[in-house]
């Protein structure tokens, strides 16, 4: 089985997914990480997601996870009712040279340290 980019399927549970971690540690996450820089450059460079991006069905997916109170449990139901949308993830993740092929488990896995930068502590 493989996704749109003709790779297998991304592991999502290597990704910011464990059921393990409290909510405290989400928050935590994302208030302690940026986006390092030219990678929003990278997917608004990208004719594939642009184009992806012009469906109607998938402006209101993300206009529902963005909106939503909780947005990272948003983004989690998303990715696990909506196996297109887990699609276009993996496709986001693949044009910003955000995954890395697991040696062992021959997956694709979100590599974060290609794409996020920890944010200095506020002194």
């Amino acid at each position: 089985h493989s996704n749109v980019l003709g790779k297998k399927p991304i592991d999502h549970q290597s990704m910011d997914m464990n059921p393990k971690r409290s909510k405290t540690q989400v928050n935590e996450f994302c208030e302690e990480w940026s986006v390092k820089p030219g990678i929003l450059d990278k997917l608004a460079q990208s004719s594939e997601i642009r184009k992806a991006l012009k469906d109607r069905r998938l402006q209101e997916i993300v206009s529902s996870i963005d909106t939503a109170p909780k947005r990272t449990a948003k983004l989690q139901q998303v990715l696990d009712e909506n196996p297109e949308f887990m699609q276009f993830v993996d496709r986001c993740l693949g044009s910003i040279g955000a995954t890395k092929m697991d040696p062992v488990t021959s997956c694709m896995e979100f590599d974060a340290s290609e794409v996020m930068l920890l944010k200095k502590p506020n002194l």
